[in-house]
């Protein structure tokens, strides 16, 4: 091995660290409005009245919520990767979704997270153009924000919400 394959190796060794630091800012901005998010959600007393399923749900959502709250600061003392916190995440929007039939409100959950996926697959993309992003990341949060959008206007098609020209 000569000296310019040593050569090659340091600057490929110093290019593979910048990557990282590119997509940690990215995942770093996630971590932030999933921390605002969580703050934002209340958790929830189960009323006295509450079905023992619907009871169940609600300390689920409440579980889901704490986890987030844990993940998100595991993530910025880096203990852990950002795909655990984006799975905390999931379950706090299913939690959520599983505690409440009111369609109106069912509707304002999945905007929410269509939201948060739509501005978060935009920044994926941003680093795919910059050459320092993951294709594959940035096709997972395009094919989850379309399952959301599904799910969405099949929400609205049920509460009678959608709008005639739209297409199913």
């Amino acid at each position: 091995m000569g000296q310019p394959f040593i050569r090659l190796f340091a600057a490929l060794l110093v290019g593979f660290a910048f990557v990282p630091t590119l997509l940690s800012q990215t995942g770093d901005a996630l971590v932030e409005r999933l921390v605002k998010i969580a703050k934002e959600k209340k958790v929830i007393k189960p009323k006295s009245d509450d079905k023992p399923y619907l009871r169940l749900k609600i300390e689920q959502y409440n579980l889901a919520l704490e986890e987030l709250q844990i993940r998100c600061k595991d993530f910025q003392n880096k203990l852990i990767r950002l795909e655990t916190v984006i799975e905390a995440a999931r379950k706090v929007f299913r939690s959520e979704l599983n505690i409440t039939d009111k369609s109106s409100e069912r509707i304002r959950i999945y905007e929410e997270a269509i939201g948060l996926v739509k501005w978060y697959e935009g920044e994926l993309e941003k680093s795919l153009k910059n050459g320092s992003g993951n294709k594959a990341d940035m096709l997972k949060m395009r094919f989850d924000r379309l399952g959301l959008e599904a799910e969405l206007i099949n929400e609205k098609d049920k509460s009678g919400d959608s709008k005639p020209d739209q297409k199913k």
